[in-house]
């Protein structure tokens, strides 16, 4: 199964990450590398998928033990 592409899901919907990384607190080099998968985060993660209003498990599946894949 291909993965989301969520930086285009963001970029249609004219938002960009340094203001959703600014409205949960953290840094846009953190949101970028949540976002491209580098790092994982279930804040962050939860935060972009209600954002787009999708289900997390949509976005970031989850790995064999049950964590949110990066």
């Amino acid at each position: 199964m291909k993965k989301p592409n969520v930086k285009a899901m963001l970029v249609l919907r004219g938002l960009k990450q340094a203001d959703l990384a600014g409205r949960i607190n953290v840094t846009q080099q953190f949101f970028s590398q949540v976002v491209n998968r580098k790092r994982t985060s279930a804040r962050v993660q939860l935060f972009i998928a209600d954002v787009l209003q999708m289900k997390p498990e949509l976005l970031w599946p989850r790995d064999g033990h049950g964590r949110r894949a990066a």
